[in-house]
């Protein structure tokens, strides 16, 4: 972001948001309450997972976490056209899609990342003394914000019993990343991520529909959906993450305010250069008979 991003009114647009989703009944990091909630193991992939529970079934649920802020880092698809296919191959087990956001400074956004830090201490708790590796925040521009990521693939000795689900045609549109995976690869439910713009309708109501990954850039205000879970690590030690799994498109409209703002910046004043122009009117065509006299004096001229 620079100086033509209007900081100010993100900000209040996106603190805005935020008061809207306290009525919500989706979990909002900024509002969770961790004793409806529980860190229940998983075997496929090996996690510790926040989750909630499910009473239609009976079952724990991943609890799905929702967050509103401004984009300011991306790396996400769609992947198409590649480079030697070998070479990509070889990165197959760190290829992500990962998104940060950032609040500017809003208040709302840093109540979100004190809510992160009781989520890690209700983690770190969970396992023995000292296991847990430390998490902080990300850094923008010298306020707070907040990664998010998914890996493409999973090794299928992780998961056994997954099958691989179809990428996408917005995700993979070439086909590059399937055709890189393998047999000892899936994109497993933890791969995958889905993508949707909120629109409104003739009567102003909200209506969301799923989107090209493409269209999300940096400067736009969105809410991510992610999953908190810790994994093993190396050393019998474990990590804490927000595992991607879905981003929202809300607002892109300050986005486009900026980048008026920045090609304008780049005009010049044109040179104007003024000739005398005559008042005499050209025809646009010519009779027949003044053209055959014509070439009669330009014949006469010749000889």
């Amino acid at each position: 972001m620079d100086e033509f991003y209007p900081y100010d009114k993100a900000r209040e647009e996106l603190e805005q948001l935020n008061s809207g989703a306290q009525d919500s009944k989706d979990i909002y990091l900024h509002a969770v309450e961790l004793d409806t909630l529980q860190i229940v193991q998983r075997e496929e992939p090996l996690s510790w997972r926040l989750s909630v529970f499910n009473s239609e079934d009976g079952l724990m649920d991943d609890a799905y976490i929702r967050m509103k802020g401004i984009v300011c880092s991306k790396i996400l698809p769609p992947i198409s056209k590649p480079g030697p296919a070998g070479s990509l191959a070889k990165l197959r087990p760190h290829l992500r899609q990962a998104i940060t956001v950032t609040g500017l400074g809003s208040g709302q956004f840093d109540n979100y990342i004190q809510n992160m830090e009781h989520i890690y201490l209700a983690f770190m708790n969970h396992f023995p003394d000292g296991k847990l590796d430390k998490w902080e925040p990300a850094r923008y521009q010298g306020v707070m914000a907040l990664d998010a990521h998914a890996r493409y693939f999973t090794q299928k000795h992780f998961v056994p019993s997954s099958e691989s689900i179809p990428f996408h045609s917005t995700v993979d549109p070439d086909g590059v990343l399937e055709n890189i995976r393998g047999e000892d690869m899936v994109h497993a439910a933890d791969n995958d991520v889905d993508y949707f713009v909120q629109l409104h309708d003739t009567e102003n109501k909200p209506i969301i529909k799923r989107t090209s990954p493409g269209n999300f850039r940096i400067r736009d205000i969105v809410e991510i959906t992610m999953v908190i879970l810790a994994y093993p690590a190396k050393d019998k030690r474990y990590k804490l993450m927000p595992l991607l799994r879905g981003i929202l498109l809300l607002n892109q409209s300050y986005r486009d305010e900026a980048a008026i703002l920045r090609m304008r910046s780049r005009y010049t004043p044109a040179t104007l250069q003024i000739h005398k122009l005559s008042s005499k009117r050209k025809s646009a065509y010519f009779e027949t008979d003044e053209i055959e006299e014509t070439d009669k004096k330009m014949s006469r001229m010749s000889l």
